[in-house]
């Protein structure tokens, strides 16, 4: 029998030998939701989002499959943002603005760069 995380782990595995570039995404976001989780226990969110969050990113790593698509299974988990969203909010409107303007392009920056290079999926 083989543990269903194990596809995660052989991906990483792949990625790091064949300096894929995939690898160190997958790694960076399961440490941003990881931290994101931990801030929401941290702020005492209520406990049916924490789950929520927790179990749709535990579900996202052990199914089995095309590991490329599987990006669409974390968007039901946006409830693991509300501790950035709420400090967004408690900023002034030109820093909230200023925050998002710069998380934008980051995301556009990465998308071009995936997207351009010879692992563009």
């Amino acid at each position: 029998m083989e543990w269903p995380w194990l596809t995660v782990v052989d991906y990483l595995r792949e990625g790091a030998a064949a300096d894929f570039i995939y690898g160190t995404f997958i790694a960076g976001v399961l440490l941003v939701y990881a931290g994101l989780i931990a801030a929401m226990v941290a702020a005492k969110e209520r406990g049916v989002l924490t789950w929520y969050a927790a179990l749709m990113l535990l579900w996202t790593l052990c199914s089995r499959g095309y590991f490329h698509a599987k990006a669409r299974f974390m968007v039901p988990a946006f409830t693991a943002w509300l501790p950035v969203a709420r400090l967004l909010a408690r900023l002034p409107w030109w820093a909230s603005v200023a925050a998002l303007a710069v998380f934008t392009s980051l995301g556009i920056w990465f998308d071009v760069a995936t997207y351009t290079s010879r692992y563009s999926p």
